[in-house]
């Protein structure tokens, strides 16, 4: 939970410490300032805390490089979001170019990048700021609450802490991850009618592929029957290569669908936005089992297409 506020209201501050759901406090200075790297530039929020302590103990910053082990901000370097990273072109040890009122350009070496998927931030310390932009003025804290509370009680602190005349506005978390719940499952709906989508499309392949098979191939399944081969050989003449496509086509599948599904999250995503970009492997589970119950269905089917051949009829068609 964050709020901007007059970080020099003693009373507010009281208030705050003197509350049994607050944990920790940290003053911040938080500003849009623009950002440029490899000729692309956006307007990110520069956050930078007045103490490196108390801001690591309400907000944790994440390496995405090192298994998302906890950064610390410090030295002259800038931590910088994941998504902004990937805007910018930038990694590890490049550097950020930030102007300053007089236009005047400063570049920042990125020290870290972290992980973030709402919004981009440019983290700095409290001397790299003000050798850059000047003056250095609190405007926001941000506060880390004991316990999770209930919605009616998130409501009821937030309009304790909007009563206060210092505050200018609240911004809970809960809200934004709600907000943001909310868009998903609308997504998810999407999702779902792309699935179902596809797997009518991959049931359908597979059926005509083997009807096809079997209606070019009548005369020689004929000719197995008259030779007495039973039903259960001549159904693996068929179904076996129904059983090499069916594997052949869950290897493609699972290896192309990885790479496919991050370009499709990719293009969906806004420039202050980012979605995870993992794959559970229960999904290759559940694709692979979705397409090794199509193979035995359509096995099925082809099974009594089959026992349907007329032998003489076949035999007396002409290539």
């Amino acid at each position: 939970m964050s709020l901007k506020a007059n970080t020099d209201d003693k009373t507010l501050l009281n208030v705050l410490s003197e509350n049994d759901q607050v944990a920790h406090t940290a003053n911040l200075s938080m500003a849009t300032k623009k950002v440029s790297s490899h000729g692309k530039a956006y307007d990110v929020t520069v956050v930078v805390p007045d103490d490196t302590k108390t801001f690591q103990q309400v907000i944790s910053l994440n390496d995405i490089n090192r298994d998302k082990q906890a950064v610390s901000l410090n030295g002259n370097q800038a931590i910088v979001s994941q998504k902004l990273a990937k805007l910018l072109k930038v990694k590890e040890k490049d550097t950020i170019t930030f102007k300053d009122s007089r236009d005047e350009i400063h570049e920042v070496k990125v020290g870290k990048i972290v992980e973030n998927y709402i919004e981009n931030y440019v983290y700095l310390p409290k001397a790299t700021s003000q050798a850059i932009f000047g003056e250095y003025e609190t405007n926001v804290i941000a506060i880390k609450l004991k316990n999770k509370l209930s919605a009616q009680a998130d409501q009821k602190f937030d309009a304790s802490l909007m009563n206060n005349q210092s505050v200018a506005s609240v911004i809970n978390s809960k809200t934004t991850v709600t907000m943001i719940n909310d868009t998903m499952t609308s997504l998810n709906l999407v999702v779902l009618i792309l699935i179902v989508s596809s797997a009518i499309l991959a049931f359908v392949v597979m059926y005509n592929l083997a009807t096809i098979n079997i209606s070019e191939r009548k005369r020689e399944i004929a000719t197995l029957k008259v030779l007495g081969f039973y039903n259960q050989e001549t159904d693996a003449y068929i179904t076996k290569e129904n059983t090499i496509f069916t594997i052949v086509g869950i290897i493609l599948g699972l290896v192309s669908g990885v790479y496919l599904c991050h370009f499709i999250i990719s293009t969906c995503e806004t420039d202050t936005l980012m979605f995870v970009r993992h794959v559970n492997t229960i999904s290759f589970v559940f694709a692979t089992a979705l397409t090794v119950s199509f193979t035995l269905i359509v096995n099925v089917m082809t099974h009594f297409s089959l026992k349907k051949i007329d032998m003489i009829d076949a035999l007396k068609n002409i290539e």
